[in-house]
């Protein structure tokens, strides 16, 4: 707003000024003809004129803000919020899925422990140990699982 009207006014005040002194110099000039303007007179009007609608145009082209400015902003902003929350969802998911992941471990685990000597004979031997196995280790077995999960996201094509 200021910067539009100087980008107006300056320019106009400059002409004014400048066919002020071409006036007022012919009509010295009509008593002396010494007082005429000359070229030097004409490139420094010019450029007068020149700079009186320029800086105030490139003030006002600078500092406003652009359409595409503005919404590559905003798409940065959101972008990174949206970003932050898939994040934290997903944190939070995994979170979860690990706290439940050890509370069936410890239930299985006192389950195991809880049945009675004769009903763990019953079970095939493979089966015994099997369950054994998986009792002894569950935290070696679920880091295994997330290094072959990391291991092999970092061969996959990206799409």
């Amino acid at each position: 707003s200021a910067l539009r009207a100087s980008c107006l006014l300056l320019p106009l005040a400059a002409m004014f000024w400048i066919g002020w002194r071409i006036v007022a110099a012919f009509v010295d000039g009509g008593i002396n003809p010494a007082l005429y303007l000359g070229s030097n007179f004409a490139v420094n009007g010019f450029l007068l004129l020149l700079f009186a609608w320029l800086i105030p145009a490139v003030m006002h082209a600078t500092l406003t803000p652009s359409r595409e400015r503005a919404i590559l902003q905003g798409l940065t902003r959101g972008t990174t919020s949206v970003l932050a929350q898939a994040d934290e969802a997903v944190s939070f998911g995994i979170q979860d899925l690990i706290n439940n992941a050890a509370d069936l471990s410890r239930d299985y685990h006192q389950r195991w422990t809880e049945l009675p000597e004769l009903e763990k004979q019953a079970l095939p031997e493979q089966v015994r140990r099997l369950i054994i196995d998986e009792i002894a280790q569950p935290s070696e077995r679920i880091l295994d699982v997330r290094a072959n999960t990391h291991n092999s996201t970092d061969d996959a094509p990206v799409s």
